[in-house]
């Protein structure tokens, strides 16, 4: 009986769960560490947990972005990112392939963003992300001037761990519609 136990006892706590070689933990618990899945940034819309993807060539409106001037608000989810973590976010919007905007969202070198994991391992942005256009071409005054344009929005994002993923959607602007 005292064998049985021990054989019992010793395969427990042995680390073994017969989940292989991921130290115990579940799929969802590495994709939120990084540990597994491609490296992706998926730029889309959504309020609080809710996310759509941006499909190519959707239409969206412009708004007052945090970092200074007018862009377009996003919601971001990750794969292959560290989760639960500070991450270095930079956001770029071009027209026909030339940079209109880049800001990164940084504070004296360190990152002001972070990366939280999701129920499914994905990891989401906080809020507060809108990928711009430059200031100094487009005001108040012109801002009609990008109705209709498109634009590609961009999203880099670098985890803790140095890993960089981009992700990138063409859109088309509409202004006052």
């Amino acid at each position: 009986m005292m064998a049985a136990w021990l054989l019992v006892g010793g395969a427990a706590c042995s680390g073994d769960d017969g989940a292989g070689d991921t130290g115990g933990l579940s799929d969802v618990e590495r994709m939120c560490l990084g540990e597994l899945g491609e490296l992706e940034v998926l730029i889309g819309e959504g309020i609080g947990g809710a996310f759509q993807e941006l499909e190519d060539g959707a239409q969206v409106g412009l708004e007052i972005a945090p970092q200074g001037g007018f862009g377009v608000s996003v919601a971001v989810r990750t794969t292959g990112l560290m989760g639960d973590a500070p991450a270095l976010v930079t956001v770029r919007t071009e027209i026909d392939g030339v940079e209109s905007a880049a800001f990164t969202f940084e504070q004296d070198g360190a990152p002001t963003q972070q990366l939280f994991c999701q129920d499914d391992g994905r990891s989401a942005l906080g809020s507060g992300i809108a990928v711009g256009f430059s200031s100094a071409d487009y005001t108040q005054d012109n801002l009609t001037d990008l109705d209709g344009v498109v634009a590609d929005l961009i999203v880099e994002i670098v985890d803790e761990r140095g890993e960089v993923a981009v992700g990138r959607k063409t859109v088309t602007i509409v202004v006052g519609g």
